[in-house]
Order: structure tokens, then C-alpha cells, then sequence
């Protein structure tokens, strides 16, 4: 039985389930929500660009909230389409 994904908006995504990690023996691959690498993404926590980790306990930290990333990706591909509009607009 494999896991499936929960579309719940404030599920609690694992690293992996953002990042991506590939296939291995039995283990089906996750495709990447952010396409970056794990030490990207902490400096990229660290340096406030993608959502703070959700606290579960002292020794339990959850990368990010369903919803947090969904709000980064709508943002960045908002800000792609503006960029392309501006320059479109420019070059006519």
C-alpha cells in the first residue's frame, strides 16, 4: 500500500514531499513542488524566501504547511507571468 498525498490545505508536507526525491528499489519517486535541493531549501527558510517550519515538537519540525507552499507557488508563477507581461509590453 502506497501513501497517498493529502489535498487537505494545512497537511503538513515532509521535506521530500516539497523537494522531490527519486525512485529507489520499491520506493516510488516524488516529484518536486519547489525544484531545489535540501540544503537549498533550509538556506532558502533561513533567509526568509520560503515558509518557516511548522513546529511539532523539540524534536520534530515540519517543513511547511500545504497551504505555505501552494501561496509560494501561486506568487512565483504570478511574478513569472508579470515579468513576461512587462516584457512583452516593452519590446512592442
Amino acid at each position: 500500500m502506497t501513501a497517498q498525498p493529502n489535498p487537505h490545505p494545512d497537511a503538513l508536507l515532509r521535506v521530500w514531499d516539497i523537494i522531490g526525491r527519486p525512485a529507489k528499489g520499491d520506493r516510488p519517486a516524488i516529484p518536486a513542488l519547489i525544484p531545489v535541493g535540501k540544503t537549498a531549501w533550509w538556506t532558502g527558510v533561513k533567509q526568509g524566501r520560503f515558509p518557516q517550519p511548522v513546529r511539532l515538537s523539540s524534536k520534530c519540525t515540519m517543513p511547511a504547511r500545504r497551504s505555505d507552499i501552494q501561496r509560494l507557488i501561486d506568487g512565483a508563477v504570478g511574478e513569472a507571468a508579470a515579468n513576461e507581461s512587462a516584457d512583452q509590453g516593452g519590446a512592442s
